[in-house]
């Protein structure tokens, strides 16, 4: 990929130092944040702070591995150090085998409230639980028919439908009405001093991670919880999800509802959301060096990589998974100390020099695979299309190598493929002359770091 520029020597990391597989874990302490987002942590506090009144839901949205729960964690750090919130996190997913994901919510809710009004509002507590339990508002919520009454269903419904099972909605908006007042009261309470020192709290901030990880029923239920049985509570929920992931759960519940349908049914639960925001170079240069130097202690005068492209490539083709990006690093680190050991056969290594395959390529292939491992899995049975999509990429426009692949006999995967701009700029960023040969060599790296195809 053309001139390599080394590291210099201060950046060497100690040869003796051990190494730190990046962990998947969030960050937590806003130290810990390579990759700025503090600006938009800082946003969405200040809107929080400024404008924003319970009851509230926001929406943090984004892709699995993106970094919402990253960016949870430090809107919940900024939250904390202003004194102002009752703060509570809770972890869908960690309760994914209760009954019922309300109940232990509303436990962690109980728990802040302050001993000298904790029996005040216990039986409140029973109630909403006896509620949900017996009284059923999944029980009521079903018609004699056994269609399900959702929220959009509720205010679709013409007038002589309400009449017909009028016995059924009384007693839902009966009970419904029973629990929110009851959650008031709970989110109330919790927001009372639990000690002399402490000042009372303006409200609760409810954080609901990995929301999209739930069974999709236990998902539903979160959702239409908020907006049926807390939407009096005094409290502000944050939620951490993947719209597309949401959205499918909502199609599965009402398959008669619009794709439309099915975002106005997000928004009216959460009516405020962000997407996670993409990085700038800057960004990518200190995350990168900080995983290869720092954690991976990749020694940079003996693996070659021009980390002054990498970043534009990344923010150019939209890479802006951590996860992801973690997985293809952990990936070419197996290289590094594959070829360190000299575990390449001496044919392989003949290949890679005679066809042009260097660090800077694997890495490449790595990233590729990662963020586009149906292509390495669906495509690369036959090796071809990627020197073929490559060398149009590199050659001409976009447009040119969408319609370069319109053609009938274009396998749709192809086709596909054809249509994604941020692929295309991978490739053009990429720059290598990838013929076939060049691809097969590839691909035999790729399976000693443990890359296969289907």
């Amino acid at each position: 990929m053309g001139n390599v520029s080394e590291t210099p020597r201060d950046e060497t990391p100690n040869k003796e130092e051990r190494v730190e597989i990046p962990s998947d874990e969030a960050i937590t302490k806003e130290e810990e944040d390579l990759l700025n987002r503090r600006p938009f942590v800082e946003h969405v506090v200040s809107l929080i702070e400024a404008n924003i009144k319970p009851p509230y839901s926001i929406g943090i949205y984004g892709d699995w591995g993106s970094g919402k729960t990253s960016i949870m964690r430090l809107i919940k750090e900024k939250l904390e150090a202003t004194g102002k919130y009752r703060i509570i996190w809770f972890d869908a997913w960690e309760y994914e085998n209760e009954a019922n994901l309300i109940y232990p919510l509303v436990r962690l809710i109980q728990k802040e409230i302050p001993r000298s009004r904790f029996k005040k509002v216990a039986k409140g507590v029973r109630k909403i639980f006896y509620v949900l339990t017996k009284a059923g508002l999944e029980v009521a919520a079903r018609l004699s028919s056994g269609d399900v009454i959702g929220i959009g269903k509720l205010e679709k419904y013409e007038a002589d439908y309400f009449k017909k099972y009028a016995r059924v909605f009384d007693n839902w908006i009966d009970q419904v009405g029973r629990v929110k007042e009851e959650f008031k009261v709970l989110t109330q309470a919790a927001c009372e001093p639990k000690e002399k020192k402490e000042e009372k709290k303006e409200c609760i901030i409810i954080f609901i991670d990995d929301l999209d990880r739930c069974l999709p029923e236990n998902s539903i239920k979160i959702l239409e919880s908020i907006k049926n049985i807390f939407s009096q509570g005094n409290c502000i929920f944050i939620l951490g999800v993947d719209k597309k992931t949401i959205a499918r759960v909502i199609e599965g519940r009402y398959p008669t509802l619009t794709d439309g349908e099915c975002k106005d049914y997000l928004a009216k639960i959460v009516p405020f959301g962000f997407d996670v925001p993409e990085c700038e170079v800057l960004d990518f240069d200190k995350y990168f060096k900080y995983l290869m130097y720092d954690k991976l202690k990749i020694d940079p005068q003996i693996i070659k990589v021009d980390l002054s492209k990498i970043p534009n490539i990344c923010v150019s083709s939209r890479l802006h998974n951590p996860r992801k990006l973690k997985r293809a690093l952990i990936t070419f680190y197996l290289y590094t100390k594959i070829k360190q050991s000299g575990g390449f056969h001496s044919d392989l290594s003949n290949d890679m020099r005679k066809v042009g395959v260097d660090d800077q390529d694997v890495l490449m292939f790595s990233l590729l695979c990662e963020f586009w491992s149906d292509l390495f899995e669906r495509v690369l049975i036959s090796n071809h299309e990627l020197a073929e999509l490559t060398a149009i990429a590199r050659n001409r426009g976009f447009r040119d190598w969408t319609t370069e692949f319109s053609d009938e006999r274009t396998h749709p995967i192809i086709k596909n493929f054809a249509a994604d701009h941020n692929l295309y700029q991978f490739l053009w960023g990429w720059q290598n002359p990838q013929t076939d040969d060049f691809v097969n060599v590839l691909i035999r790296v790729g399976k000693l770091m443990g890359l296969r195809k289907k």
